[in-house]
């Protein structure tokens, strides 16, 4: 069974008067879920909620989906309208290999032309991670001299290529055009790290080609509608999350996830890997790597994949959707994310 049809089986077998209170609930959690009194009421209901879709799911076994891999030379007119159109995520095995940049650019390419470009290292209680620790200010040449020490510290999101664009010309901008239904705010963002450095478990409203430049990184994902039982934390800001771990289900207090299906794939060098719009994805390296996310906006297919989240966008306050789509020279996720957390 496919990726998107084991989906709607599962999502199907959850009443449709408990979907909608979920998305009712938290709309309302949304909007007015910063009044404590009313927020104590929308918790005991969101535990009725959950407790029904558990009761839904509870019969499904847990299993492993595959995701459609594509030849290299698959029609990029296809690409464009039987997957990435609906929403399908896929994975193109030696997609990028041809490419300038799969053919030049290496950890020494990026010390030795950009070891100066600076790096904010911080976790993101909205990626579902630890917050205590204080963000910090590197670059890129302390990010690659830590690889061979053993250092965790990850080079994540990064506007490099928007910072010169001249970069960008290293990649396969014909096939990208192709294959990309809008270039509406457009954007690219750079991944260098160690290995078993990660990102939990997350979504967000931009459709993403990422391309594995060297080293294997592996992902989870899990469809758009998988937050029904992720149940993620209203926050307000452009990115939603879960705190589950997905290798230790015992310590997850979320028990409907144990039926919940995922898809497993290992990106080695080369490979393209499609995540679209609030497509669910846990990320992690298996050994150092360099990785390019090319991204953009497509305000029809955000709001197919997943409505509510998109309707919200609207309502954001951490920060505003205004705020996060006012950028010219690269989109700093870092920096967006941290108005958040400062707040």
């Amino acid at each position: 069974m496919t990726f998107h049809k084991y989906y709607k089986n599962l999502v199907q077998d959850i009443p449709t008067f408990t979907k909608l209170s979920f998305s009712v609930r938290y709309v309302i959690e949304h909007t007015l879920g910063w009044f404590p009194p009313l927020l104590s009421i929308i918790k005991k209901w969101e535990s009725k909620i959950q407790k029904k879709i558990y009761t839904s799911v509870k019969h499904h076994p847990k299993t492993i989906l595959k995701i459609d891999e594509l030849d290299k030379i698959y029609c990029p007119s296809k690409i464009k309208n039987h997957y990435i159109k609906k929403g399908i995520p896929f994975v193109i095995r030696d997609g990028a290999k041809n490419w300038d940049a799969f053919k030049h650019w290496d950890f020494s390419f990026f010390k030795d032309n950009f070891g100066n470009h600076p790096v904010l290292l911080s976790n993101h209680d909205d990626l579902g991670e630890n917050i205590e620790s204080e963000p910090r200010n590197s670059n890129l040449k302390n990010i690659i001299d830590g690889i061979n020490n053993n250092s965790l510290d990850y080079a994540r999101f990064n506007p490099l290529l928007d910072n010169y664009p001249l970069l960008q010309t290293s990649l396969n901008q014909k096939w990208l055009n192709d294959v990309r239904d809008t270039k509406f705010k457009k954007h690219h963002v750079l991944f260098i790290g160690n290995k078993k450095t990660k990102t939990p478990i997350h979504n967000a409203g931009n459709e993403n080609l990422f391309v594995q430049i060297r080293g294997q990184k592996k992902w989870l994902i899990w469809h758009q509608n998988a937050h029904y039982i992720f149940n993620p934390k209203v926050n307000r800001a452009p990115a939603k999350s879960s705190d589950i771990n997905p290798y230790n289900t015992d310590k997850n207090n979320n028990s409907a996830f144990q039926y919940l299906p995922k898809c497993e794939i290992t990106l080695n060098e080369g490979d393209i890997i499609f995540i679209p719009s609030y497509l669910w994805h846990y990320v992690e390296n298996k050994t150092a790597t360099i990785g390019i996310g090319i991204r953009w906006l497509s305000v029809k297919n955000s709001f197919k994949n997943n409505p509510l989240f998109s309707f919200l966008e609207l309502l954001n306050t951490s920060p505003s959707i205004f705020t996060t789509l006012k950028w010219e020279k690269g989109f700093d996720f870092n920096k967006i994310m941290m108005l958040n957390k400062n707040k």
